[in-house]
């Protein structure tokens, strides 16, 4: 089988849904290629892996370029092939692409809708929902929220498939609690709607624990900087810790006490909640898009409301002060990780929903 991932969309996320997949597929001896904007940070991890990429503008309705270049290099591959897509922009993209094919009956379209936000309203969304052949949803939350728009899509076409990563080859190491220091871990995009505002305030109600906060991530000038500003204070100049980008976060995962995932939209940072279970590291987590569905509060995880620093400092407090809470939640998020998200399990019902 040939598959195509589409990736205009450079979140750290999605870019590992599709890393994995795609990798699990080669080893698998499917063919498999993907074509991205070339942004470096989203490349690199498939260039790594030495996933075959291509660079095409992907610019939505307006770009002529992209769909009759794709066009091309699909007319070239043999069937069955099955173009994944991320995004509407990309599906939309994708489907003018089969429209100008010779033989379109050979190319299957499918598209992950990772948000739990409301897909939209429009002509060009009805006629992208009516043609793409199969969609995706990590999570109930996604899949109301997406058919909340009432799109043109049938049931048969609808699949739910939560979201997993492929495990690490690296044992767990035990993290110390010896040291009076607390490392607070947060992975994921900088910017206002990861809720980091809300989680340096958090941290600035702290300052009579011994914490440290690890964060790595990339973002936009615009929106790093500011945060960047919020921890020069005195209080928090030495209390956090600005990585950048991380290519293999397991270390770094490994190091944390407590992971932090504050997210203040209708996004829900799946990958970033699993990556820390399956490392059994407790997550405290807000409870936007479907993050409930995914970790339990006070099983394996705190959760507490998006935007509330006060919530989330006292979350923090009680599990910072707590050894053997964070032992229970630990306990229980390797066990959550390893029965109910499991990568096998995941890929056989992607690969399932290609072969349709």
């Amino acid at each position: 089988m040939n598959i195509l991932h589409l990736l205009s969309t450079p979140t750290a996320g999605i870019s590992r849904t599709a890393l994995d997949l795609c990798i699990r597929l080669v080893e698998d001896e499917h063919s498999v290629a993907v074509i991205s904007r070339g942004v470096e940070a989203v490349d690199a991890p498939f260039k790594a892996a030495s996933i075959p990429m291509a660079k095409l503008p992907l610019r939505g309705a307006f770009d002529l370029v992209t769909p009759i270049s794709l066009a091309k290099v699909l007319n070239r591959m043999a069937a069955p092939i099955v173009v994944h897509t991320h995004c509407l922009r990309d599906a939309a993209t994708a489907l003018r692409a089969r429209r100008l094919m010779r033989e379109p009956a050979k190319v299957r379209v499918v598209w992950t809708h990772h948000s739990a936000a409301p897909a939209g309203k429009g002509r060009a969304l009805q006629r992208t929902c009516a043609e793409v052949d199969a969609f995706i949803f990590p999570s109930e939350a996604a899949r109301s929220a997406f058919m909340a728009s009432a799109p043109a899509a049938d049931q048969s076409r609808l699949h739910l498939v939560p979201a997993a990563i492929r495990p690490s080859k690296a044992a767990v190491t035990p993290r110390s609690e010896s040291s009076e220091e607390i490392t607070l871990v947060y992975i994921g995009p900088i910017s206002r709607a990861a809720g980091l505002e809300v989680l340096i305030r958090a941290l600035g109600k702290l300052t009579d624990l011994p914490l440290h906060l690890r964060i790595a991530g990339t973002g936009k000038a615009a929106e790093v900087m500011p945060i960047v500003r919020m921890t020069r204070t005195p209080e928090l100049k030495d209390r956090v810790e600005w990585l950048g980008l991380v290519d293999d976060p397991v270390q770094l995962i490994d190091s944390a006490h407590l992971g932090l995932v504050s997210a203040d939209t209708a996004e829900t940072p799946a990958m970033e909640i699993l990556e820390f279970m399956s490392r059994g590291v407790p997550v405290i987590a807000t409870t936007s898009g479907a993050t409930p569905e995914i970790i339990t509060d006070g099983a394996d995880s705190l959760l507490v409301a998006p935007g509330n620093a006060d919530a989330l400092a006292a979350a923090i407090r009680r599990a910072a002060t707590d050894t053997k809470l964070r032992k229970a939640l630990s306990d229980v998020a390797l066990r959550t990780a390893d029965r109910r998200y499991d990568y096998d399990d995941f890929y056989w019902k992607i690969l399932k929903i290609y072969e349709q």
